[in-house]
């Protein structure tokens, strides 16, 4: 008897886990999802569980006016997603372990999590509100455009296969590419940079390369100075190519015993460094030299309120960190 109602009770639990409908609150989304007969099989008015669960297609819900993509978490197995040009505040594919590319450009985001699948190897997040964005656990990642948002700081460090990076119109002080062996494509005009490091061994197979507009460049450290300045024309009059431009790698700066403190600061300033220090620039959000100290203890009381970046050169190169005045 007691056997019997076991083999009951699991059946009645796969039939309900069979029959659970997945909640998708937004409409259009839903009313793709509905339409899509490859995911609505049985065509009723809801996407059950096992539906989205068994789909191992791609979802391409771009220009339908959609606000939330809730219920997305529930395609484990969808290979591609694309909804560009929506109306999208917030995403996050972090369930969606079988994707190879995302694409969510044009909308309004301001918080994107990407799966941390290895698979994934497409990215584009153009043309967002984007402040951050971690992408170190894709390490398949080849092609990355994160242009036209706001982000501040960018670490591509582990993605080593990637081969066309576009993060062009942001807020970005500093770019490591040392690291990114593979690149044959850089696009990074329209920011804030102070260094650009893409000495890597492979300067030779970059075909495209764009770091106009970024004021406060005045060295971009590269392989051979004299291939990158007869070859890569689209930089800034004021930018120079060099093989040393002084600039500590994502290894090098780990090495580095250096420590801002405190962080927030009110009145004064504090760099600890085991290295000998030469000098600190403190500049804005924006990339404007504020304040140039060559003494370890810097007086930033006459700054407003907000975030800044101190950039510190030592006898063992040069590290940017970011600050906040209170």
């Amino acid at each position: 008897m007691i056997k019997q109602l076991l083999i009951i009770a699991g059946f009645l639990s796969c039939s309900f886990i069979y029959s659970q409908n997945v909640t998708i609150p937004d409409v259009n989304f839903k009313a793709y999802l509905l339409g899509n007969s490859n995911i609505n099989i049985n065509g009723d008015g809801e996407i059950q569980l096992s539906e989205a669960n068994n789909f191992t297609g791609f979802i391409d819900c771009s220009s339908q006016n959609i606000a939330s993509l809730t219920g997305i978490e529930a395609f484990v197995k969808i290979k591609q997603l694309i909804c560009f040009d929506n109306q999208l505040t917030s995403l996050d594919t972090s369930k969606n372990t079988a994707l190879t590319a995302l694409e969510c450009a044009s909308n309004q985001l301001t918080s994107l999590i990407v799966s941390p699948s290895q698979t994934l190897s497409t990215i584009n997040c153009d043309q967002n509100q984007l402040t951050s964005l971690d992408v170190t656990k894709n390490i398949g990642l080849e092609s990355f455009d994160c242009s036209n948002n706001k982000l501040t700081s960018l670490d591509v460090s582990k993605n080593t296969v990637l081969f066309f990076l576009g993060c062009y119109q942001n807020l970005l002080t500093d770019l490591d590419l040392s690291k990114n062996t593979s690149l044959t494509q850089l696009l990074c005009s329209n920011n804030k940079l102070i260094s650009l490091n893409i000495k890597n061994g492979n300067n030779l197979n970059i075909i495209d390369f764009d770091s106009k507009q970024n004021p406060n460049l005045n060295c971009i450290q590269v392989d051979n100075a004299a291939y990158s300045t007869s070859n890569w024309t689209n930089k800034d009059s004021w930018s120079t190519f060099n093989t040393n431009c002084g600039y500590l790698s994502v290894v090098d700066s780990k090495k580095s015993v250096l420590k801002i403190y405190p962080n927030p600061v009110k009145n004064k300033l504090n760099i600890q460094t085991t290295d000998q220090l030469e000098k600190a620039q403190i500049y804005s959000i924006i990339g404007q030299l504020l304040k140039t100290s060559f003494l370890k203890e810097i007086n930033v009381s006459d700054l407003p309120k907000g975030t800044y970046f101190i950039k510190i050169k030592t006898d063992k190169g040069l590290q940017t960190e970011k600050m906040i005045k209170e």
